[in-house]
């Protein structure tokens, strides 16, 4: 299958901030317009590990090869991956199931499954279905608890619920119920069916994206993921942009993916929020997922899901550095 695809690579010249100019690399683009990206990690080995809504299959890519990504896995009993965190070194969970394409809900298929890079079967990492999910409707953003990573948040973007999962046990139960992460109504149909996307643990917080209400938010939390605080806004997005997947930097920097085209960058300032874009309504970046930094954080790698219609090319992925 990986003999079939292409590698597209090229710089483009985006937009730039008033405070730092930055230059995106696309590294590659799946040739099949029904290939959609949906979240991203990267590897101890610095490599990136792609989620796809294409028969639940996982990729690797190395970004610094020019080579197109390697099939990892192909998540068996499913046709979605979705969230996927990295629980002890090398070793992923990853959220799947049976993705309904009409109503967008799993229909009680969701469950997590492990990916351990750490043991190796024929170059490929071993998978263990490890918990089920058949409340969650559509589990989404994904993200493991700092001190306590083998227990593991996910955002069900149909009901607003952030369910926590034991990767060792395989207890599942809600972290977080707050009527503000449910969906609400938009002029975009489609977001309307969408509340709580992204979602990512950073020290003492948990931060989460609203497709449908177009906010970044957090939430201070304990060891365990327990909500210690109201939920705070830090950024409310102006239509059409909504925010998606999202990294957090080690200096509390958030670097989010926008679309429809768009990647933006929030910073901590004195008692509000700086927004600036590193990538501004950029008609090449075709509906960005994720972004994810690198384990140096020199460089946001962002995913999108393509132009979704026949005779189109699906997901991309873009290096983005400043210069």
């Amino acid at each position: 299958m990986l003999s079939s695809l292409h590698v597209a690579l090229g710089i483009l010249n985006l937009a730039l901030t008033a405070q730092a100019a930055y230059t995106a690399q696309l590294l590659y683009q799946f040739p099949n317009y029904l290939q959609w990206i949906e979240n991203l990690a990267v590897r101890q080995n610095g490599n990136v590990l792609i989620t796809t809504f294409d028969h639940a299959h996982i990729y690797e890519l190395d970004p610094n090869s020019g080579n197109a990504p390697r099939l990892v896995a192909a998540l068996p009993d499913a046709d979605a991956a979705a969230g996927i965190t990295e629980i002890s070194p090398d070793v992923f969970a990853v959220e799947a199931g049976y993705l309904n394409r009409t109503t967008y809900h799993l229909d009680g298929t969701g469950r997590i499954d492990t990916l351990d890079f750490t043991c190796l079967d024929q170059g490929l990492p071993r998978v263990k279905t490890i918990a089920y999910l058949p409340e969650a409707q559509l589990p989404n953003g994904m993200s493991a608890l700092p001190l306590n990573s083998h227990i593991v948040l996910s955002a069900d973007s149909i009901t607003g619920l952030i369910y926590r999962t034991n990767t060792r046990t395989g207890k599942v139960d809600v972290a977080i119920n707050d009527t503000r992460l449910a969906p609400h109504p938009n002029p975009d149909p489609f977001l309307s069916l969408l509340g709580v996307n992204g979602l990512k643990t950073y020290n003492d917080y948990l931060y989460v994206t609203s497709s449908s209400s177009q906010f970044l938010g957090r939430y201070r939390i304990d060891a365990f993921g327990n909500p210690l605080s109201a939920l705070e806004i830090m950024v409310q997005y102006e239509t059409p942009r909504s925010p998606d997947d999202f990294g957090v930097a080690r200096n509390g920097s958030v670097f989010g993916a926008i679309p429809l085209d768009s990647v933006s960058k929030v910073a901590p300032g004195n008692g509000a929020y700086e927004v600036t874009y590193l990538v501004d309504e950029n008609e090449k970046f075709q509906r960005p997922t994720a972004a994810i930094l690198s384990r140096d954080e020199k460089t946001v790698y962002v995913s999108t899901g393509g132009r979704n219609q026949e005779g189109e090319e699906g997901g991309q992925i873009f290096a983005v550095r400043q210069q």
